[in-house]
């Protein structure tokens, strides 16, 4: 038996939806995190959402390359045989253990939020045809400039009938129906819409949001389908020219004077650096930028 040594990456795509949105509303931030390249140290409701990303991109790789159909990875990798795939569990247990003593103080917590999944979802009948691919796109300006856009699936698969589905797991300790709702309006969703609907594939049902608890306190999974929105290629694209533009319009700019709103209530990483400047800098690992 080949020595299992798969441990595949759910991480951002790049220049996805999580690139571009803040440019839309918060562009300070935007510049602390790729203009400075200052590294906002991950919370515990984001560590124990990835683990779970992990825990099931792990689970559904094996389990599509089991089915002989081979599941496409990042980089178009393909696996037919699920023994090369680390199990779910050891994954998060070795992902928790490179994270510290932070990461596997929320790994009860992210095991827990599989277990809501799994005690709701295993068992169904899909056959799995992708586990965190990634699609890249060009969108044409009006000047003709070529702007890029990659946008992550965390699995594609299928039914018995062939309907084909792309899910987007989102956790929460406060997981709920309208936690759905909220995601659904989002611009990561606007995208895979759009993309969505772009791809050559028959019986596409377009993209469903697996709703997962992490709170031991309450059991809950679901899945929802995102609404269909009219015009969502168009919005897409405007949104996404748009926040490209407003990158260019301050390019070379000191990060402290690029312009931020947060919306009302929001608690922005960034919050320290916008009231101590450049003092707060030493709270911060900075990561060189290309």
């Amino acid at each position: 038996m080949t020595t299992p040594h798969v441990i595949i990456d759910p991480g951002p795509s790049g220049r996805g939806a999580s690139y571009y949105e803040p440019a839309l509303n918060r562009l300070r931030y935007w510049a602390f995190r790729h203009v400075l390249g200052v590294q906002f140290p991950h919370t515990p409701p984001l560590i124990r959402g990835i683990l779970v990303h992990l825990g099931l991109a792990q689970y559904y790789a094996a389990q599509g390359a089991a089915q002989r159909g081979g599941v496409i990875i990042m980089g178009g990798t393909v696996l037919t045989d699920p023994a090369v795939v680390v199990p779910w569990r050891e994954a998060m247990h070795w992902r928790a253990r490179k994270g510290g003593a932070a990461w596997i103080k929320e790994l009860d917590a992210a095991m827990w939020g599989m277990r809501c999944y799994f005690d709701r979802f295993e068992g169904g009948r899909m056959r799995v045809i992708a586990v965190e691919r990634v699609i890249r796109v060009s969108l044409i300006a009006p000047d003709g400039e070529k702007v890029p856009f990659s946008q992550r699936i965390d699995l594609e698969g299928a039914d018995a009938r062939g309907r084909v589905r792309d899910y987007d797991h989102k956790t929460s300790g406060r997981a709920s129906r309208s936690t759905a709702d909220s995601y659904a309006l989002s611009l990561q969703f606007l995208a895979l819409r759009a993309i969505g609907a772009r791809r050559p594939r028959k019986k596409y049902e377009g993209a469903w949001i697996n709703v997962i608890s992490v709170n031991p306190r309450k059991k809950y999974a679901d899945r929802v389908v995102a609404p269909r929105a009219h015009y969502a290629d168009t919005q897409f694209k405007g949104l996404i020219l748009e926040a490209h533009n407003r990158i260019k319009r301050h390019a070379g700019r000191d990060p402290w004077e690029y312009p931020c709103v947060c919306p009302p209530g929001y608690r922005c990483p960034a919050e320290a650096l916008c009231t101590w400047g450049r003092a707060a800098l030493s709270n911060f690992e900075l990561k060189e930028q290309p």
